[in-house]
């Protein structure tokens, strides 16, 4: 789910959207803390911030200044580049529609341009809440790639380094590149957003990629030489899903879209198993090897 993609022009929804606003904001910080929070009234804003970050197929821009970093709109698609100091002025309204929050009529103005700010260079688990809206840069292997299940042109991959993961959003274009990639080392560039602002309200962070994924080295073996997968009943959740890549053999029970099987193993364990994206579903009664990172329902290991 794009977050692009889920902002909704509140004036089309409500009346009351266009409420008179009687708060100013001045700040990044103070936007951020707007945007981030749940107002129940419109605001105006108006500050000067250098540009850390747009792209020209987006409307949504990022900036910082003294006070931190945020987000706003450019609503004429002016070109702007990272390291441009503008000057934005308008309204930001809030809307319960999923959350959604947009700028309405606000102008942008570039004044003067400094070198594009650099982006923030961190291993992932490094990466927290204080680094919102900020360009960042990771690394870490690809172990899955799944469809959103909102907009099913989007994909996110699954970077891992350590036990430490995060969800990176791809455009629709690197979708099927990225498939292909699976256990690749590689080195992201992207806005890092604590959640979603759309109807994800509790989906965490995650970063959305720039461009395409930089290849750092390839995998060193077959997936399908993992070792097969052991049902302890001890471990602890947070034990399963740091356990590494493990294989199962067994017969197909159900397949249903778009991607879950339920597989009776050799050694009699029903294991539900959520296929990587665009696998084809195998048939009832096939025998199967299927190779992936263990998760729990606190029931049972799938």
């Amino acid at each position: 789910m794009s977050v692009v993609r889920k902002f909704i022009l509140c004036s089309l929804l409500a009346p009351a959207c266009l409420a008179s606003a009687e708060n100013v904001l001045r700040s990044a910080a103070e936007l951020t803390e707007y945007i981030e929070g749940t107002p129940t009234s419109p605001a105006l804003f108006s500050l000067t911030a250098t540009v850390t970050h747009a792209n020209s197929s987006s409307e949504f821009f990022f900036v910082k200044d003294a006070s931190g970093v945020s987000t706003l709109v450019n609503p004429h698609l002016d070109i702007l580049h990272a390291g441009d100091i503008i000057s934005a002025s308008g309204r930001i309204s809030f809307c319960p529609v999923g959350n959604a929050k947009t700028d309405s009529n606000s102008i942008v103005k570039v004044i003067g341009h400094v070198a594009a700010p650099p982006p923030l260079r961190l291993p992932i688990a490094k990466l927290s809440t204080r680094h919102n809206y900020q360009l960042v840069q990771t690394e870490g292997v690809i172990v899955d790639v799944f469809r959103d299940e909102i907009d099913d042109e989007d994909f996110f991959m699954l970077i891992a380094d350590g036990g430490h993961k995060i969800p990176v959003l791809i455009p629709g274009p690197y979708s099927l590149d990225a498939i292909r990639f699976l256990d690749t080392k590689v080195s992201v560039l992207g806005i890092l957003h604590n959640r979603s602002h759309a109807y994800r309200t509790y989906s965490g962070p995650h970063i959305s990629l720039d461009g395409y994924p930089t290849i750092l080295s390839q995998p060193s073996e077959s997936p399908f030489n993992a070792p097969p997968l052991a049902f302890h009943p001890i471990l602890s959740p947070a034990e399963i899903s740091n356990l590494s890549r493990r294989s199962v053999r067994g017969h197909v029970l159900a397949a249903w879209e778009p991607d879950n099987i339920l597989v009776l193993t050799d050694n009699k364990k029903p294991i539900l198993i959520k296929l990587f994206a665009l696998t084809p579903l195998p048939r009832y009664g096939s025998y199967i090897k299927a190779v992936g990172y263990p998760t729990t329902d606190l029931f049972r290991i799938n």
